[in-house]
């Protein structure tokens, strides 16, 4: 079984995989057809259901069978434990979009699970069974219409998921091994494996000089050391050395290493595409964030940065200042005539917020950071905690539906 955020992406992949590779491809959408296999005891019943649902021939040797659709986990190892023969010799993949269900399957035999993509923190939620923070996020992103500060403890307990999520990476063989032994110190390890493992395939994949400059370029801890003057990645402009780098640099992004960010000036700034390899490579203390409940500031821009940059239609721009310790964002449509202003953490006057929405014409100023759910029509700032840095768009259509107006109701009674 395949999961991923979207089975239809996943199963298009697939298909390419089994043209490449198989005679035949055979696709069968079982969402409205599971009932079919309640009462099935043996491999060859399930192959001659899969032919009378796809109607068509299914060819031991040379078809690939794509099963979608499934949701519920009985029919699944029903399927796959039939299918599980010592003599089997079918080529079945079930692919499925809900990460929820992989606790159900771990200790399945007859089912390997594989993730394809990235684990968002939602889907780190449904993993880990964190039901009660899951709840939280769905109340404040998809339930509530206004725009409503959480308690303190449902902000604290997901906070602390989210330091949790970002300690162990979106990438999907960590995520399977924290599952298996819940052990930090143990991913620590594999992410030290990862990045080894990343290197080499940079290695395999580009075989001439580029390969050695992808790989100093790839040590990105380098641009949070002031005293490494050679190569910093936080102030590159288009210069010589840039020039000498840019191929390299360009593959980096290109095949998903490395995230870019243009400035509005013209210099970029580089960021993993996983905060757990920055956490690891920083040699970040990952206890003192579990217990002090904060996220240092390369981490949490790098983990918003890479949240907006995949927003489809935006553009994602930062602004020098003149302080290296401040960088506001611009978020911009690529159609409409709407821009926002993204402040990631504290260290943002409201003087400095407006002096840039004046100057960049922004409609909305959002920051980002370690605080709770505001928002003030005068100033026209919607502060959002961090770990709705996926669901942006959601609060701004609250913003603009309703502003900072709550009824009287929902301030006295709530239960978040």
């Amino acid at each position: 079984m395949i999961c991923g955020t979207s089975s239809n992406e996943l199963a298009s992949f697939i298909c390419e995989f089994g043209r490449d590779n198989y005679t035949d491809t055979v696709t069968i959408n079982l969402e409205n057809s599971e009932h079919h296999f309640s009462n099935i005891d043996s491999e060859s019943n399930v192959i001659d259901k899969l032919r009378t649902i796809a109607g068509r021939g299914i060819d031991r040797e040379s078809s690939l069978v794509i099963i979608t659709g499934l949701s519920d986990p009985a029919t699944i190892k029903i399927i796959a434990q039939n299918l599980d023969g010592y003599y089997r010799k079918y080529a079945v993949i079930m692919v499925c979009n809900r990460c929820e269900l992989l606790p159900v399957f771990d200790t399945c035999d007859s089912i390997q699970v594989l993730l394809m993509e990235h684990v968002t923190f939602m889907d780190f939620l449904k993993i880990h069974n964190s039901q009660k923070v899951s709840a939280t996020m769905n109340h404040f992103i998809l339930k509530e219409e206004f725009i409503k500060p959480m308690k303190d403890a449902f902000y604290k307990q997901t906070l602390d998921k989210l330091i949790e999520y970002l300690i162990v990476g979106n990438n999907p063989i960590a995520n399977k091994t924290y599952y298996e032994n819940k052990d930090l110190a143990l991913n620590q390890t594999l992410q030290s494996n990862l990045l080894a493992d990343m290197r080499l395939k940079i290695l395999e994949q580009n075989q001439d000089v580029e390969s050695l400059r992808m790989n100093f370029v790839l040590s990105l801890h380098k641009q949070y050391q002031s005293n490494y003057k050679k190569f910093k990645f936080h102030a590159i402009k288009t210069t010589a050395r840039f020039r000498e780098y840019k191929e390299a640099i360009n593959r980096l992004v290109k095949q998903g290493y490395l995230n870019r960010v243009n400035s509005v000036e013209g210099s970029f700034k580089l960021f993993y595409s996983d905060c757990a390899t920055l956490i690891n490579e920083l040699k970040l203390d990952y206890l003192r964030m579990i217990v002090e409940q904060r996220i240092p500031a390369s981490v949490m821009e790098n983990f918003v940065v890479n949240s907006l940059a995949l927003i489809p239609d935006y553009n994602l721009n930062y602004v020098i200042t003149k302080s290296k310790n401040v960088t506001p964002y611009i978020l911009s449509h690529n159609v409409h005539n709407d821009s926002y202003g993204i402040f990631i953490g504290g260290g943002y006057p409201k003087r400095f917020i407006k002096n840039i929405m004046s100057k960049h014409s922004l409609s909305l100023a959002i920051k980002l950071g370690n605080h709770n759910i505001s928002y003030s029509d005068k100033d026209r700032i919607l502060s959002l905690p961090i770990f709705m840095t996926d669901h942006i768009f959601d609060f701004i259509n609250k913003v603009k539906t309703h502003g900072s107006y709550i009824p009287e109701f929902k301030k006295r009674y709530s239960l978040y």
